[in-house]
């Protein structure tokens, strides 16, 4: 289980039901875009989100 917060701000807990996020992120292409890809990867990751 998991709180996270609704579009209103309030709390919430996150039931047995609930589907996880699921980010998708473009393929590294190694031209300077790779980096903000990676970082924001991350940075989701680290958040708990499947990347």
């Amino acid at each position: 289980m998991s709180t996270v917060l609704d579009h209103r701000g309030a709390a919430t807990t996150a039931g047995a039901d609930e589907l996880p996020l699921r980010f998708v992120t473009a393929a590294s292409l190694f031209d300077g875009h790779d980096a903000a890809i990676n970082v924001m990867r991350r940075l989701i990751q680290d958040a708990g989100a499947e990347v």
